[in-house]
């Protein structure tokens, strides 16, 4: 008798176990992107986990969403948000996109210098592409210690800016890029 209250208590935690693990899996291995074709995502530096969510919500489905939110708090993603441009692939589950996310793993971009005889104008060109500001890029050109310490005078600067395309990420410092004109040049 009492081996029979025993299987007929089991049973019924078994199948709940099951249907626990079940609906996990659905919520957590579905694709996150709606999409057929491969998606971006820009974090910015003042973005907080409420604005990386709604950057995510256009591209995504509905319980995959509610899997990378339930997942994002509980792994402190609000406390490590990195800035950059991310690639969501098609099939790529909540886990995969906010691991990739909290890594800092972005996608790098491929950024065409065009041809500029101004400085205001090249930096509107980069910062169109980059997260840079155009303004501060401007301002930082037409600094004549700054083009000295690069080798260059204020009117000269755009020359160390060669026209080519470039692999750089969208988040990239105005100094790292300057510096990589300047290996490049």
């Amino acid at each position: 008798m009492k081996a029979y209250k025993k299987k007929f208590y089991i049973i019924p935690i078994l199948v709940c176990l099951l249907a626990i693990a079940a609906v996990a899996a659905y919520y957590l291995t579905g694709s996150l992107s709606r999409s057929d074709q491969r998606e971006y995502v820009y974090i910015d530096n003042n973005d907080n986990l409420d604005s990386v969510i709604a950057k995510l919500a256009p591209i995504a489905n509905e319980q995959a969403m509610l899997s990378f939110k339930i997942i994002s708090r509980h792994t402190r993603y609000d406390k490590n948000i990195k800035s950059g441009r991310y690639a969501i692939e098609p099939g790529e589950g909540a886990i995969s996109v906010l691991r990739k996310l909290k890594n800092g793993h972005q996608e790098p971009m491929k950024l065409t210098i065009p041809e500029s005889r101004t400085t205001d104008r090249l930096a509107g060109a980069i910062s169109r592409k980059l997260m840079i500001d155009s303004l501060t890029l401007a301002t930082l050109l037409k600094d004549s210690t700054f083009c000295a310490k690069q080798g260059f005078d204020t009117t000269t600067i755009v020359c160390m800016f060669v026209p080519n395309t470039y692999e750089v990420y969208w988040n990239t410092s105005i100094e790292n890029l300057v510096s990589r004109m300047k290996k490049d040049s």
